[in-house]
């Protein structure tokens, strides 16, 4: 099976405003981390995955666009 470096990732995400609201403040961004395995780093975004089974097959994967990550760290 193969083996894939634990990242532990903060990044930005988008925030809005679902249905009618007074015009008071703006929504915020939300500050996000997220830990998993790092199968796929390219220019444009990363992707982590929560689970690998002995099948070699990835589970609960997110993408994360690399104009949002703000740090990458590398677990042991």
């Amino acid at each position: 099976m193969k083996r894939y470096p634990i990242y532990r990732v903060m990044w930005q995400d988008s925030a809005a405003w679902l249905g009618w609201k007074p015009d008071e403040g703006d929504p915020v961004p939300a500050e996000c981390e997220s830990a998993g395995f790092l199968v796929r780093r390219n220019r444009q975004h990363i992707v982590l995955a929560l689970s690998i089974d002995n099948h070699g097959r990835l589970g609960d994967c997110i993408a994360i666009p690399r104009s949002v990550v703000r740090s990458m760290e590398r677990w042991k």
